[in-house]
């Protein structure tokens, strides 16, 4: 199945009480906030704030301030969660609002919703809820355009509540001329808790079931609109009942090329939002050749769901694979398991994501293994997977690309292979150790951490930021450096390094 586009879902996390209030105006800044840049300021670089907006309101202050100064003429702004500190966030999107294009939102609350429908340059948005979130949330109705509000071309929506999509698909039906949707197709399907959606409340059930979707768009006067692509996802999904959707879909809106991710796109055809830390970039991976096997879909299908692709899969690897990308663990850990370790014998290219310690024993053990990629740590607990020494056979990595691996299971993974490995991708913050808090345990040891790594095939480290400032990136680019003579070091923030995936 084709993951919809954005579909790392961002879990709510607890909060206190919202300082803000529950309704507002768009006139949310000051005026010197809303000023454009100055006609000399330099070109402005893309903002992402995906991991510093899910902080706490109490952390990273220093992080926050330096964000919201550089959200001043900003074109591109993204991975912006608001509901972890909902007045930071509200007052990051008014600060980039006069200049911004294209932007990424996650769980936005009312203030935020209306301070997004002010943006007056705004033609990309992309826009998730958690669903949870969504059913404990009301309803916004958002009006007509505010003046001078360019309006829409491309929005990719997932999980807003119903009257808040629809009511921001008519203020911009004059504009909008690509449309994402994450959405589902019957109403009397089975939910998770083995009621009948159709015998639940319809927001509880919005969006992953929706049989009068025709209906909902076609009053929502779309006429510039030219594509469509409705996003499964989660939701449910019958060949019939999305043959039946479709047709009704395309009825409502003719002349618009009307697709389904899961029966009619083909991998990559659907162009996907701007990278946030810790969401591999779909849109940068080829179509899968000969020898290589992408299970990003099929692997975030739940244990039990799917059996027969799953088994078409494992057989697949059993008959060897070179290059194996998005193999995410946490949803089925019994068969990415078994996946890896049917293609352990000639995979050389692996993608893994969120692993177990069982699922990063079985990537040690791969003998082909030279290029690898790695993300999240949320299920590794205790110490490393193994000894710090490759296992007999084993031919080492050359290139490793780690993303909020545990400090020790890190330092395991490269001592195991500091005689062979030439290229080092690091997710790693610039925060003072009394700073430090969430994923940036590593970051004021990690010269220290490095340096006795014994890296010394090492000719290339580049550290992608997960918080940034200009004094502490200088600073520990400055201390890596001397840890590590020879080596070029790089900051992506900085240096511009380009992403690259196994």
């Amino acid at each position: 199945m084709q993951v919809t586009p954005f579909a790392i879902t961002i879990e709510a996390q607890p909060q206190p009480p919202s300082p803000l209030p529950t309704t507002c105006s768009c006139a949310y800044a000051p005026a010197a906030a809303l000023e454009p840049p100055p006609a000399d300021a330099p070109p402005p670089r893309p903002l992402n704030v995906f991991t510093l907006s899910g902080s706490h309101p109490d952390h990273n202050q220093e992080g926050k301030a330096a964000a919201l100064q550089r959200a001043r003429g900003v074109v591109e702004l993204n991975g912006v969660r608001c509901h972890a500190s909902p007045a930071w966030s509200l007052e990051l999107l008014q600060r980039a609002a006069p200049t911004v294009e294209t932007l990424h939102v996650f769980e936005p609350l009312e203030h935020h919703l209306h301070a997004v429908h002010a943006m007056p340059r705004l033609r990309a948005l992309h826009v998730a809820c958690d669903t949870g979130f969504v059913v404990k949330t009301p309803e916004v109705e958002l009006g007509a355009l505010p003046p001078g509000v360019a309006g829409l071309r491309r929005l990719s929506a997932r999980s807003l509540p119903r009257a808040t999509l629809q009511s921001l698909l008519r203020a911009h039906g004059g504009t909008l001329e690509e449309l994402t949707l994450v959405m589902g197709i019957e109403r009397n399907i089975i939910d998770i808790s083995g009621t009948p959606l159709g015998e639940q409340d319809e927001d509880a059930s919005w969006p992953r079931s929706c049989g009068d979707l025709h209906s909902l768009l076609g009053r929502c006067g779309l006429r510039a609109l030219r594509r469509l692509v409705l996003g499964r996802g989660t939701c449910s999904h019958t060949d019939t009942g999305c043959e039946e959707q479709l047709r009704a879909v395309r009825a409502a809106l003719p002349g618009v090329q009307v697709l389904c991710d899961e029966c009619d796109i083909e991998r990559n055809s659907v162009p996907d939002p701007p990278r946030v830390p810790g969401i591999p970039a779909r849109e940068l991976d080829p179509p899968p050749g000969p020898g290589e096997m992408d299970a990003y879909d099929i692997s975030l299908k739940d244990q039990g769901d799917s059996e027969e692709e799953k088994a078409a899969a494992l057989q697949q690897a059993q008959e060897g694979v070179v290059r194996l990308v998005g193999v995410w663990c946490d949803r089925d850990p019994a068969w990415s398991l078994e996946l890896l370790q049917r293609a352990a014998r000639t995979v050389e290219r692996l993608e893994v994501l969120e692993p177990r310690v069982d699922h990063l024993r079985a990537v040690l053990a791969m003998p082909r293994l030279r290029r690898l990629y790695v993300s999240g740590g949320g299920a590794l607990s205790g110490g490393p997977p193994g000894p710090d020494a490759l296992p007999p056979g084993h031919s080492g990595l050359r290139w490793l690309h780690e993303d909020d691996l545990p400090p020790a299971h890190l330092e395991s993974l490269l001592r195991a292979h500091g005689g062979t490995l030439e290229e080092l991708h690091l997710s790693a913050g610039t925060l003072a150790p009394e700073e430090e808090e969430f994923g940036y345990e590593h970051c004021s040891e990690l010269p220290a951490l490095l340096g006795r790594c014994g890296l010394r095939a090492l000719r290339r480290l580049v550290l992608w930021r997960v918080q940034h400032t200009d004094t502490g990136c200088a600073e520990q680019l400055r201390a890596v450096r001397a840890a590590l003579p020879g080596v070029m070091v790089l900051c992506d923030e900085c240096d511009g390094a380009p992403r690259e995936r196994p």
